[in-house]
């Protein structure tokens, strides 16, 4: 008896995972701000508005944000988009999310002299292939990337 197998090949493609954010709008009052999924893979995506000054009379809690419809807020002080960001399509198509936040209160409280920045911290996670998103999925994704 004799057999013959030939070799089986196997290409695998590894994930990824870029994202980006963009910000439109040169004062903190018109500042808008978008994340960009870079990467081939889907994505997803958690967000947080931070402010920062050198003054101690700024407060964070002086300024209040109007959050787009397409975020939530997870009970982890992050903000996270509602749906899976897809990749870099065959077109070299960068998609992003919808912004952030739309509008931007400052409490009349805040000195008119005070120097402060808006600064938005984002980070992304693969999203498993085929998974909607919910925030149960997205806050998991997030905890097993550590």
């Amino acid at each position: 008896l004799t057999a013959a197998d030939t070799p089986a090949t196997n290409t695998f493609r590894l994930a990824q995972v870029s994202t980006e954010i963009e910000e439109t709008g040169n004062t903190s009052k018109n500042k808008l701000a978008v994340v960009e999924n870079t990467g081939k893979s889907p994505v997803y995506v958690r967000a947080k508005v931070l402010i920062s000054s050198g003054d101690a009379s700024v407060k964070e809690d002086m300024f209040q944000f109007t959050y787009g419809s397409d975020w939530e807020k997870g009970e982890d002080s992050f903000y996270y988009y509602k749906q899976v960001l897809p990749g870099v399509g065959e077109d070299g198509k960068i998609l992003e999310t919808t912004p952030l936040f739309t509008g931007i209160e400052v409490d009349g409280n805040v000195p008119s002299t005070a120097v402060f920045s808006v600064d938005v911290y984002q980070e992304s996670v693969l999203a498993p292939g085929g998974e909607s998103y919910t925030l149960e999925r997205a806050q998991a994704a997030f905890r097993a990337k550590g």
